[in-house]
């Protein structure tokens, strides 16, 4: 029979490694937004691991189309503010870079927040509201509502 020192080490390090029991999600989103009040739609592929007590890492890949269309990846920063039960709150903000087929756009960043809500255990829906910020451009702000699923 294991020593009560033994038993108490390994139910507290059972209890720490729960807490800090490291997540991930990936989310497929679309939307519609506005710059300079001109409609645009976005459309992205990401994921993220929650690494614990909410803070994760990430990044995404996709799309902004309209009257300044181009490509993006974003590795970015989250905080999840419940990361536990089927409301999962959460911002983020991160770096990205834009690119064109006809050369163009360059460094920005992004910024957002919005809610995983997940219906089933590996499946969810998520809506968020996005911003990329084009520094030093006359009309900056590319702001999205987007919706899609989240899967983990």
């Amino acid at each position: 029979m294991p020593s009560p020192n033994a038993r108490l080490f390994v139910f507290l390090w059972s209890c720490a490694a729960a807490v800090a029991q490291p997540s991930s999600n990936g989310y497929l989103v679309g939307g519609a937004g506005t710059r300079d009040a001109k409609a645009i739609s976005e459309a992205a592929l990401g994921g993220e691991w929650v690494i614990g007590k909410g803070v994760g890492l990430g990044g995404e890949v996709g799309a902004v189309l309209g009257h300044e269309s181009f490509s993006f990846l974003s590795p970015n920063g989250s905080y999840h503010f419940m990361h536990q039960g089927r409301f999962d709150p959460f911002v983020t903000a991160g770096y990205t870079f834009g690119f064109s087929v006809f050369g163009g756009v360059g460094s920005a960043f992004n910024a957002g927040g919005g809610i995983n809500f997940w219906v089933w255990r590996r499946l969810g829906l998520r809506t968020e509201l996005r911003d990329i910020v084009l520094p030093g451009s006359a009309s900056p702000n590319f702001w999205v509502f987007r919706g899609g699923l989240a899967f983990r």
